[in-house]
């Protein structure tokens, strides 16, 4: 998969060159707070840069799941971040997922900076659908604009150079389409948020 090599190349240097700002990071998990105890997804989790701020809020009884399509992403985040709430699974969620490390079903699900980077959005839509318990919820969020993460994709070019964040109105009616319930959606030039909720009288399959 040429999107994984992309990834795994850029990896080492990841960290230095793609900066986030945490107390942005902060600002918008209050948004969509995790409680104690939760089942968290974070699916392209990078070099798992949402890791911290999911553990300190999830407790000695909550359980964290980091995926992504680049073996050397994981890699890296599971050097930056060893603890034994998480579980690190190289996966790409617009395929078939089964590990013996899923839970059956999450709480909550992350898109931290990475739904750009679905070539099928709504087949990934489609399984974070079928992962999550019912109430459970999805959180597709960026902290920065739209325009700057489109922007930032066609200067890179390459792999990423026609990767687009939805505006929020599209990605409401896709979900809306699959079987999500749209809790928040907010654009702004500080950050991209869009929150979805799993009926819990859902019978999507």
């Amino acid at each position: 998969m040429q999107l994984a090599k992309f990834f795994d190349n850029a990896a080492d240097t990841w960290d230095e060159k793609v900066l986030h700002d945490p107390a942005k990071i902060r600002a918008l998990l209050k948004k969509v707070p995790v409680r104690p105890g939760q089942k968290v997804l974070d699916v392209g989790t990078g070099t798992g840069v949402l890791i911290p701020f999911i553990l300190r809020q999830i407790g000695g009884a909550g359980a964290l799941v980091a995926v992504d399509i680049s073996p050397r992403m994981i890699e890296k985040a599971r050097q930056k971040c060893r603890d034994p709430r998480i579980s690190f699974l190289v996966a790409d969620i617009e395929g078939e997922i089964e590990d013996p490390l899923l839970p059956e079903s999450f709480d909550i699900i992350f898109c931290y900076s990475v739904f750009p980077h679905f070539s099928e959005p709504e087949r990934a839509l489609k399984n974070m659908h079928a992962l999550l318990s019912p109430g459970g919820r999805l959180v597709v969020m960026h902290s920065d604009s739209r325009e700057v993460i489109n922007e930032r994709h066609r200067r890179i070019g390459g792999e990423v150079g026609g990767h687009e964040l939805p505006a929020v109105e599209q990605l409401q009616e896709l979900g809306r389409g699959i079987g999500f319930l749209p809790l928040a959606a907010e654009e702004s030039e500080e950050h991209y948020l869009m929150c979805f909720e799993k009926s819990s009288e859902s019978t999507f399959l």
